[in-house]
């Protein structure tokens, strides 16, 4: 998962977020863009859920609508409203590495996966 370069950074409150979420607290939303998308849970949208909202504008509308207040809310950092798109498999996530411990460990499993299957493969 994606969170954050050198260059952009996500806020500590939304990566704090991500870090401890559950694949429950995932949901699908067309609230950020009228496309359907699938987000860690905020208030945000939740309003959007609400029985009384109005149903969010098809793209590129919503967007045009809602972008410049959630520009807003991640430069001023207002953790409720604040989500990022994230699968279910956010819930695997528990902490911030560097990209390349990620790799590291990504290359170190898979010569082992292919070690234990050379027996297999030679015959």
């Amino acid at each position: 998962m994606w969170l954050g370069s050198t260059e952009h950074r996500l806020p500590a409150a939304l990566t704090d977020k991500l870090v401890a979420a559950a694949s429950e607290d995932t949901v699908i939303t067309r609230a950020h863009s009228g496309k359907p998308c699938r987000v860690v849970r905020s208030a945000f949208s939740d309003a959007w859920e609400a029985a009384d909202a109005p149903p969010p504008l098809d793209m590129p509308y919503q967007q045009a609508l809602t972008g410049r207040l959630l520009a807003a809310v991640e430069q001023h950092e207002i953790a409720p409203l604040m989500y990022e798109a994230a699968g279910q498999s956010v819930a695997w996530v528990r902490e911030v590495e560097p990209v390349a411990r990620i790799m590291d460990r990504l290359v170190r499993e898979t010569r082992q996966s292919l070690d234990g299957l050379r027996p297999y493969l030679q015959g």
